[in-house]
């Protein structure tokens, strides 16, 4: 996870990226994924490594948000483990 989201990733975002896509290789039953990553890399997962099942987190150490059901119907509308 990014520095920014409580984690110790020190590389720069596309390293980290691809660093995840890589990891993905391993086939894990469930991989735990930021929901600010770009859609279109949660869809390449999706593609590639159709039996990993994503999920979606979202970290505001600062403050919780005001609105978090149009939060939660954003997340909903990515292609991820629903269960």
């Amino acid at each position: 996870r990014r520095a920014d989201q409580g984690g110790y990733y020190v590389r720069c975002e596309k390293e980290r990226l691809e660093d995840i896509f890589n990891l993905c290789a391993l086939q894990p039953d469930y991989l735990d994924i930021e929901f600010d990553v770009p859609k279109e890399f949660i869809q390449k997962i999706s593609l590639t490594y159709p039996r990993i099942k994503l999920i979606l987190s979202y970290h505001n150490f600062n403050e919780t948000p005001t609105d978090l059901l149009s939060l939660l119907v954003e997340m909903c509308q990515t292609n991820c483990y629903a269960y």
